[in-house]
């Protein structure tokens, strides 16, 4: 929570996400702070697991497997859902997960990106990245599957 008091002092307004130790137990979790008028904060927690951005098949790690899978379901509908919440491109978790290039959408475009950024074809200027980076984030309502430094 301290990072947060000091990203709060230098931003006097408006919304900051990040994620803190979690909760008492261990668990992960995404906290929300906002600065709703003068000298009232609001803080939300969301329990949720680690996720690397863009692992579509829930192996912790981001790789060639993530990008094909991704494809598979936007154009043969197999697997026939994504990983998160109800399985559609809609749900909210589904877009912190795979919205690869920051457009808000899972689309081809995610797919691209990621593949891009595997093998090292993109520009920097094009297709940096993937939007969520590739270390370990906290989405809410999933599991921690996370895999750092393996």
């Amino acid at each position: 929570m301290q990072r947060f008091a000091a990203s709060l002092q230098e931003n006097l307004a408006g919304s900051i996400v990040g994620t803190d130790e979690g909760l008492a137990d261990g668990t992960p979790a995404n906290n929300h702070l906002s600065l709703t008028s003068p000298g009232t904060i609001e803080i939300v927690s969301e329990v949720g697991g680690r996720q690397r951005p863009g692992d579509m098949n829930q192996d912790g790690e981001l790789d060639l497997s993530d990008g094909i899978e991704l494809l598979g379901f936007l154009i043969l509908g197999e697997p026939d859902r994504l990983p998160c919440g109800n399985g559609t491109a809609d749900e909210p978790s589904n877009q912190a997960l795979l919205d690869s290039n920051g457009d808000d959408l899972v689309d081809l475009g995610d797919a691209i990106h990621v593949l891009g950024y595997l093998f090292g074809v993109c520009h920097t200027e094009i297709c940096p990245t993937p939007i969520g980076g590739t270390e370990c984030v906290v989405i809410a309502g999933r599991p921690d599957i996370c895999h750092d430094g393996e």
